[in-house]
Formats: C-alpha cells, structure tokens, sequence
C-alpha cells in the first residue's frame, strides 16, 4: 500500500512538472520585431509639493522707449501747427461775421441778434446764468456794458440783462442805475427792430419808481409827493393824495420785492 502511494505521488508530481514546461514555453512573451519599440512601464513622478498648481509662465517685460528729440520737435511743430490753424479759422470767422452784420439786405433784427449771441462777453454771462451764477453773469454782462468798443446791439442786450439780474439779485441801486442806463439808450436810438419803444417811457419810469422807493422811508418825501398830486391832479385832498402816494409806494415794494 505504500509503495503504491508513493508511486501514484512520483506519477503526479511529474505530471505537473510536465504541464510547468509546456505553459512557459506556450505563454512566454513576444520579442519585438525590428523597428518597434517595447512599451515602457508607467512611472508615477513625484511632484514638487510647491508647484501643485499650474502656473503661468512670467511674460517678457516691454521696456518703456525712450522719446528722442526728434519725436520731441516733431510734436512741438504738430501743436504749433494746430495753433496756427485755429487762429486762421478765428479771423477768417470773425471777417465773415463783419460781413454777415454789414449786409443790408439781411433783416436788421437778424443781423442784431448774430451780433450779440457772437460777442464773447455776452457768451461768456448766458454761460453763467445757464450755470445758474447770476453774480458771474451780472459781471460779464456789466463789463460788456462798460466796454467802449461794444456796438449798440451788444450793449442793448448787456445793459438790459444787467437791469433785471440786479433786481434779481437784490441790489436795488444797480436795478435803478441800469434801469435809467437802459432808458436813456431807447431814447436816444431806434430800437424799433428789438420791439422796444423809441422814447422817453421807460425813463420816466425808473425814474418815478426811484421816487416812490426813496419815499418809503421819508415822511417829507411823501408830503411833497402828495402836495404835488392834489396841484397837478384833480379831485385829491389831503387825505386821498397821501392814500395814493402809500398806494404807490407798497406797489414798487411789491415789485421789487422788498
């Protein structure tokens, strides 16, 4: 029985010392033909623990170019250039502005109106008073006033702005002082063309407004003024006249909103 055993254990142990030899020699693996490469086996490559994150490469820094003189001049003439032009399209307006006014042919009023709205000191005042600085504006306009060389036209438009910006900025002695400039103005020119009355109606006006305002305070004043309505004025007394004369004075009050 042993024997036996021992025998079925040779037979078996060859057996598979058999089967070891064919299974290398039926699975060993394939050369490479001429001209292929083996794959290679995959490596893990460490990284390094600082750059975990894609980073952009630095970019080349442009270093700033350096302006010579020539490029220097070049702009000077260009500016220089430019100034010029614009002094040339200046004069060449100014001459056609001259002719526009002094055509006849065009209506006064029209040839008035682009006289005015092209005089640099008017410009300057509707600036101001568009921007709401009627101090500014009255300034402009004053000077404009005073300017020797301002034509009639100009000084019209100035004066009369500077008549109702000084009783909007309550200064009543420039309201009078420009409400009598304006006066004097219509009645010494024709002005017809600017609907404004060639007469002495405006003057008297101011005038008598100035009276009834320097009368507000002045008891003497109003006895004259009274005196003089009940000589020069019929069905008055003494009463009725003073009455008028307040009446008059609490209606330049009122309009000049004192």
């Amino acid at each position: 029985m042993d024997d036996d055993r021992t025998k079925v254990m040779i037979v078996i142990g060859l057996v598979l010392l058999g089967l070891m030899f064919v299974g290398m020699f039926f699975f060993k693996p394939a050369k490479p033909q001429s001209g292929e490469v083996a794959p290679r086996r995959a490596t893990h490559k460490q990284e390094d623990p600082i750059k975990t994150h894609q980073q952009t490469p630095p970019q080349p820094q442009r270093s700033a170019q350096r302006v010579g003189p020539r490029i220097i001049r070049g702009a000077a003439e260009a500016e220089e250039a430019r100034e010029e032009h614009r002094k040339k399209m200046q004069q060449d307006a100014k001459i056609l502005l001259a002719e526009f006014i002094a055509d006849t042919s065009i209506a006064t009023l029209t040839r008035g109106l682009y006289e005015a709205r092209n005089d640099t000191l008017i410009q300057t005042g509707s600036y101001y008073l568009q921007q709401g600085d009627r101090l500014k504006a009255f300034e402009a306009f004053e000077e404009a006033a005073n300017d020797p060389n301002s034509s009639l036209t100009v000084r019209f438009f100035a004066i009369r702005q500077c008549h109702f910006l000084a009783k909007s900025l309550g200064n009543i002695e420039d309201y009078f002082k420009w409400g009598a400039t304006l006066g004097e103005l219509l009645r010494d020119n024709d002005l017809t063309h600017f609907d404004q009355k060639h007469n002495s109606d405006f003057l008297d006006k101011i005038k008598q407004k100035k009276i009834y305002y320097q009368a507000r305070t002045n008891l003497v004043m109003q006895e004259a003024i009274a005196q003089y309505l009940i000589k020069n004025h019929k069905g008055y007394d003494n009463n009725l006249a003073m009455e008028e004369v307040l009446r008059r004075i609490r209606q330049v009050e009122e309009e000049l909103q004192l």
